[in-house]
């Protein structure tokens, strides 16, 4: 029989968990992320923030969980989405977002993935390094030859990406800055630190350069020519569920995966 003080002894308090090594909203990632990443390595390999994100920092880790099964791409099936939606609820932004190739799972996954690869044909892809030599020499030759000082970001590390999806697209060049701006602010959607602002931005942005593009598909449905744009809509009538909603998020989704 037990004694009856142990009995009725409290039972032994558990030491309260660490405090998370890691915060995704820290505005340390943007000031000093390879600091912040060594930092994270030194301490092991996976980690999880306050929000509940996790955090993993090994190639072999990420190529095992992009792998599997078990885990899903959808951010509207985890638990935490209703509070960790990074634009507003029902805004053009969401609205594009949810139809990303990179947020859905399969079968609507394959079906996007295997529309965006018919774009990408290996002849298309010989004639897209010959445009984006083309467009990088344009670049190159435009910058000053004299000593003078010019910013590389600015002249060509940032321009060159927006204007090669641009001229895969057909969009007319003397739209290119409005283009990036649009999906500048549009990037908000993959950032953590973005403010009620920058999403309220955002959603504009993406429902002006959703009008923008619908427009360039009806052109091109108009005057069909051999831009990825027309393959994409050659495949539309091949595939009758790959609707315009379809097609217009997932053409915002390679203006900013191509160059954000």
């Amino acid at each position: 029989m037990p004694n009856v003080l142990e009995a009725a002894a409290p039972p032994a308090a558990h030491p309260a968990p660490p405090a998370p090594a890691v915060d995704l909203r820290d505005p340390g990632w943007l000031t000093h992320p390879r600091e912040t990443a060594a930092r994270l390595r030194a301490l092991g390999p996976v980690h999880r923030d306050p929000s509940g994100l996790w955090l993993l920092l090994g190639h072999a880790d990420c190529r095992s969980v992009m792998q599997s099964s078990r885990l899903s791409r959808d951010p509207r099936l985890a638990a935490s989405y209703a509070k960790q939606r990074p634009f507003g609820a029902g805004s053009a932004l969401e609205q594009a977002a949810e139809r990303f190739m990179l947020f859905n799972d399969a079968p609507l996954h394959t079906r996007l993935r295997r529309v965006v690869a018919a774009a990408f044909s290996p002849v298309a892809t010989r004639e897209i390094r010959q445009s984006v030599a083309a467009t990088t020499e344009a670049l190159v030759q435009a910058l000053p030859d004299d000593g003078t000082p010019f910013d590389y970001m600015r002249s060509l590390a940032e321009v060159l990406p927006i204007r090669v999806i641009s001229d895969l697209l057909g969009v007319e060049p003397g739209d290119f800055e409005q283009i990036k701006a649009w999906s500048d602010a549009a990037a908000c959607v993959v950032e953590p630190l973005a403010t009620r602002a920058d999403r309220a931005a955002g959603a504009e942005a993406v429902a002006a350069l959703t009008r923008y593009l619908l427009e360039q598909v009806s052109r091109r449905r108009a005057h069909p020519g051999d831009t990825v744009l027309d393959r994409m809509i050659a495949v539309q009538r091949e595939d009758p569920a790959f609707d315009d909603d379809l097609l217009l998020a997932n053409l915002i989704l390679m203006f900013l995966a191509g160059h954000e």
